[in-house]
């Protein structure tokens, strides 16, 4: 028969595994509130996580462990909100993510990392919002995206990066929407398309070059509807924008 669990007032208190006489749980009780060191285990015994409680709540450093005894995660509590520097480890002892908390939201810089130890992300939040400049790498180190936030939305330039590190795409941003003028470049740096959008719709004259510079179209856009083009080359053209929110075919815009 099982029996409801009790919880002192005061002192020290244990919780173990079902059918076993393995804690799973220990910590202290004050005024009928968990107060003080505790710490957790796993089945094996081996230690699961260290902390402490103020009045019920976290508080504190806090620390997790994988079973084989590395540190799973580091982070630090006050009065039961996340406050302060948090960190998470892959199981090969590699720094996962580093991220900074103000009363329970990210504020400040966070960055995260391939298990090879490289950067994968850094992003910068105010209170819980994107706000500032967010950067993707691949694991080679190269950089991949850079998007600037304010406000938890898009806002200035988003740029894409190809394997190389050389630049794909250029867009800009305002209030999370496609606005003004977007390029696509050849992957030897040449500019290939001119884009214009509203909205986050094409409008207006967008355009498309050779290699060498040369104007080979021109195609007008309302609201994202292809009025006109006009070809300025001999040369079979390449595909104009396939729809109005101007993806080639390459899918190389920023969406």
């Amino acid at each position: 028969m099982s029996h409801a669990q009790e919880y002192p007032e005061n002192g020290p208190y244990k919780e173990l595994y079902e059918d076993s006489d393995q804690v799973r749980f220990e910590a202290s009780y004050s005024g009928g509130e968990l107060n003080g060191d505790f710490r957790q285990y796993f089945p094996s015994g081996r230690l699961m996580a260290v902390g402490a409680y103020k009045n019920g709540k976290y508080h504190g450093t806090y620390k997790e462990y994988f079973e084989s005894g590395s540190l799973r995660i580091e982070e630090n509590y006050k009065d039961g909100a996340l406050d302060g520097r948090s960190q998470e480890y892959f199981e090969s002892e590699h720094l996962k993510s580093d991220e900074r908390y103000r009363n329970d939201a990210l504020d400040g810089t966070s960055t995260y990392y391939f298990d090879n130890g490289k950067v994968h992300y850094v992003s910068r939040y105010k209170m819980g919002d994107l706000d500032g400049e967010s950067k993707e790498y691949d694991e080679n180190g190269v950089l991949r995206s850079e998007i600037t936030y304010k406000g938890d939305e898009i806002n200035g330039a988003v740029k894409e990066f190809d394997e190389e590190g050389r630049e794909k795409t250029i867009s800009s941003y305002a209030n999370g929407v496609k606005q003004g003028e977007s390029r696509i470049f050849f992957d030897t740096g040449e500019v290939e398309w001119v884009l214009h959008f509203k909205d986050d719709l094409l409008e207006g004259v967008s355009k498309l070059y050779s290699k060498d510079g040369r104007l080979d179209k021109e195609c007008t856009y309302t609201a994202g509807v292809e009025q006109s083009c006009k070809e300025h080359s001999s040369e079979a053209p390449r595909s104009a924008p396939a729809d109005g929110k101007g993806q080639n075919s390459k899918e190389q815009m920023a969406n």
